[in-house]
């Protein structure tokens, strides 16, 4: 994705201050939509979405070369706001779509390239912790991205 000059900072704007991306919750109907990652809105597309959004900010940084971040950080930050909140000892969460899984290895790895210290570690940890029943609905393409080739072969 390539966004124009003036995408991004609409973008950046509708992001909340802990990280959460999905503008259908931000503008939405507090009547119907009460909290995020609700097993009610689960149909509202949340991981799908973040999915997504973090495949397009790895393309934008690829595409930029590294000179603009922006999508970048932004989507650290909502990565992070997957990890504070969901998972084991948290709030359990799926919506039968893999993108975001997918999503958090690319990120996770990508993370690590640029930045090391296993700073995107965290994210690939979240996309391999799901629980048995939403991994069921994963296909085996998203379970064979949680495994480095070293791995494979042993």
């Amino acid at each position: 994705m390539w966004c124009t000059p003036n995408a991004i900072p609409k973008i950046l704007a509708a992001q909340e201050p802990d990280g959460y991306l999905q503008t259908a919750y931000t503008l939405r109907d507090t009547a119907r939509w009460h909290e995020r990652w609700s097993p009610e809105t689960r149909g509202n597309h949340e991981g799908y979405t973040a999915g997504y959004f973090i495949e397009s900010a790895i393309n934008h940084y690829t595409l930029t070369e590294g000179k603009d971040k922006r999508l970048y950080d932004a989507a650290k930050k909502l990565a992070d706001c997957w990890v504070a909140n969901l998972g084991p000892g948290k709030k359990p969460w799926f919506d039968g779509h893999q993108e975001m899984e997918q999503a958090l290895v690319r990120f996770g790895r990508f993370v690590n390239d640029m930045e090391g210290n296993g700073r995107g570690d965290s994210y690939i940890k979240l996309a391999a912790g799901k629980p048995a029943k939403a991994l069921a609905a994963i296909t085996p393409w998203a379970i064979m991205l949680t495994v480095k080739p070293a791995q494979a072969a042993a």
